[in-house]
């Protein structure tokens, strides 16, 4: 693929500011990028250089601009980390976290990120090193950019984070609508939730995207 497609391709997934820099990287460290299908527990994965292949990151392709950029950003700190450590450290320890909010700084300075997301980005920089690589406030001003989306009848469908549902609320995951459940009690950090077909309880987080259902949707 030329420098020109490569351009082209990335100009689908990442906010204009960011294709030259992010494909820099991609050509210095020879990158084999994938855009996958979306897939339900990462939207993001790093693999390092083994049996003569280099290296390979993979992003879930239906990710808003800004998540599809933090989440590459994510990853490609991945790949810094094992240039300079290998697998001496942590995957996300001191020296990954240290890098990838350099390059979250380094992006925001570029000016790829409207101002609500780098409000958020700051936010989430400020308290990285005393915390997970999940943000509550960052994920969901970052949901704020999804595309909407449309039932059949061509109507925009309504979707909430669970947390904002009362307990009782019957639902459906946004990438899962095979299953109907029944938001419960809040546990520490996920709320208790009941597949109806099965009955089966399942922690789900509070910021996982759904809609609403009825207990017809069984039928």
């Amino acid at each position: 693929m030329t420098k020109q497609q490569l351009t082209s391709a990335l100009s689908k997934y990442l906010p204009e500011e960011a294709v030259a820099p992010v494909l820099e990287l991609i050509l210095q460290h020879k990158v084999q990028l994938t855009v996958t299908p979306q897939r339900k527990s990462m939207n993001g994965t790093y693999r390092p250089p083994v049996d003569h292949k280099g290296h390979r990151i993979s992003i879930n392709g239906n990710l808003n601009v800004y998540a599809f950029l933090i989440t590459l950003l994510h990853e490609l700190a991945h790949l810094l980390v094992w240039d300079r450590y290998k697998n001496k450290v942590l995957p996300h320890g001191v020296e990954w976290k240290q890098l990838f909010k350099h390059l979250l700084e380094e992006y925001i300075r570029y000016g790829c990120f409207p101002e609500d997301v780098q409000q958020a980005l700051r936010g989430y920089m400020d308290t990285m090193y005393a915390s997970s690589c999940t943000d509550k406030t960052l994920m969901k001003t970052l949901a704020q950019y999804d595309v909407n989306r449309q039932t059949s009848s061509g109507k925009e469908e309504k979707t909430y984070f669970l947390e904002e549902v009362p307990e009782g609320a019957v639902f459906s995951l946004v990438e899962d609508r095979g299953r109907v459940f029944v938001k419960g009690e809040k546990l520490r950090k996920y709320f208790r939730c009941q597949e109806l077909k099965s009955t089966r309880l399942y922690r789900v987080s509070p910021i996982a995207k759904v809609v609403l259902a009825t207990r017809q949707n069984l039928n």
